[in-house]
Order: C-alpha cells, then structure tokens, then sequence
C-alpha cells in the first residue's frame, strides 16, 4: 500500500508494506494525517495485465494472485481509500491524482439492515444480475442527495452529519464501493434500522 503523511499542509508519499501502515499511524497520528491509498483490481483484471507483461509463467501468476487474494479486505478503516483500478492507465493515474489531492466523488447510500428479508432478496438479485453482467455486485441502496466531491475525512464527517439528521446508525468505513474506472465515486453507507 501506500502511506500518504499530511504534515502541515504538505503531502509526502511512501510504499510502504501493508504491515508497517498501523506503526506509521501510530508514530506519526498525532502531527499528520495518515492515509492509505490501496491500490487494487479484480482478479481476473491482475491476471489479465500480469499475462500481458510475459514476465511470469501461469504457476507464478496463480501464486501471486493467491498472494494477492490473501491480501484483500487486510488494509481497511477511515484511513484507507481504496481505488479499485479496472480502466486504463490514464484512468487508473486520475484516481490516484484525485486521492492524493483529497478530490474525490462520493455519494451517501440508505441500505436496508442486513439480516432483514428485504435485503437479503435485494443482494441475491444483484448479485446474480453482476455476475451475468460481468460486473461487481453492490449493495441494495437509495441515494441520498446528489454525489459530492470531498476529502475522505470531508466525507465521513457529511455522512456523520447526514446520519444523525435521519438518526439512521452509520457505518462510516467507505470500503464498500470503491472509486473504480467508469464509475468514480465511493460510497459512505447509512444502515437504516427499523424504529
């Protein structure tokens, strides 16, 4: 992954690995900003580019995709924004540019609780329509409002803001959707409860 330090006002960029990302918050969380960029695609997307390049036979493809699969989902919380990057290079460097510079779009989702009939029905459907469609499945939603650009941090506090105001619970981690070529927003969830 990469650690991105906000120290007074100016941006530094590190690879790290994904182990040293909690020791970087910790050391440096009270003078900056930590971020994660964790850069990603499907596995098909990987194998696709890493077959590409030639460099590796099947077996060491298959080996690095396992590595990779083992990997994902380990790096999540508020400080890690995830790009899922299935485009082009160009597309994949504007996300990246747009995450550094804190310009990113999002939109606030109203899901219906897990557990409940309804969502679960909700999530059967689309699933079965993404995987027809070759696509990823989301979760079974209403928008709130219009997309927003923002920091991340801007985010999760307009979706605080926004939870309270519909007292819904809120799950503030954004990994949910990702901002992915095409598609270019994330999503903060609101989980509505029945009262």
């Amino acid at each position: 992954g990469q650690c991105i330090l906000f120290i007074s006002g100016k941006s530094m960029v590190m690879n790290v690995s994904r182990s040293i990302i909690d020791a970087a918050r910790e050391l440096f969380g009270q003078d900056a900003e930590v971020m994660c960029l964790h850069i990603t695609a499907s596995k098909k997307t990987l194998a696709e580019r890493l077959r590409r390049r030639g460099r590796e036979t099947d077996e060491q493809i298959e080996k690095r995709l396992e590595r990779a699969s083992n990997y994902n989902g380990s790096v999540r919380g508020n400080h890690v924004i995830e790009i899922r990057n299935e485009g082009s290079i160009e597309e994949g460097v504007d996300m990246v540019v747009g995450a550094l510079k804190g310009d990113m779009q999002y939109a606030l989702w109203l899901v219906p609780k897990k557990g409940e009939t309804f969502h679960t029905e909700a999530r059967f459907q689309i699933e079965k329509i993404a995987q027809e469609k070759s696509s990823h499945p989301f979760e079974p939603h209403v928008t709130i409002g219009n997309l927003f650009r923002a920091s991340q941090l801007e985010a999760i506090s307009i979706a605080k803001v926004a939870a309270e105001a519909i007292e819904a619970p809120v799950r503030i981690s954004p990994t949910g959707m990702s901002a992915e070529a095409g598609t270019r927003f994330r999503a903060f969830v609101l989980e509505a409860s029945p009262t």
